[in-house]
């Protein structure tokens, strides 16, 4: 039976989440792909052209071009077991809910997660609070 898994993470009030995510998963999967869930173009994560898109609120980032091409006709497999991840969030003014979908827990897709959610609690760092930004 192939199962599926939603994990909630939570990021604080920053600018361009999906920025933040795909540094984390580009460092997970240097060959790996993005595609906004509206979309059709795959997009390789070390592209500037993500620099240019405006931020999305769902999206999928493949492993790499291949899996991202053949996920339409063989779905979660064998052959590509977690090896595509769905993002979901909705921006916000406080802490936003970040959705990872995944096909199953394992220790490195666990690392993933503590990663992103270490990456989210930097970024805090770096962006002004709102007396800061006035």
């Amino acid at each position: 039976m192939i199962g599926r898994c939603d994990y909630q993470l939570v990021a604080p009030p920053i600018p361009d989440v999906p920025e933040w995510i795909i540094s984390v998963c580009r460092r997970k999967w240097p060959h790996g792909v993005f595609l906004d869930a509206d979309e059709t173009e795959l997009i390789p994560l070390n592209s500037p052209k993500l620099a240019w898109r405006s931020p999305s609120q769902e999206f999928f980032v493949f492993s790499d071009r291949g899996t991202a091409e053949a996920w339409d006709d063989l779905g979660p497999c064998a052959e590509n077991w977690n090896r595509m991840l769905h993002f979901l969030w909705k921006a916000e003014e406080e802490e936003a809910p970040v959705t990872v979908v995944i096909d199953e827990l394992t220790p490195e897709v666990q690392k993933l997660l503590d990663d992103l959610q270490a990456t989210f609690r930097e970024a805090a760092y770096f962006v002004p609070g709102p007396a800061e930004a006035a």
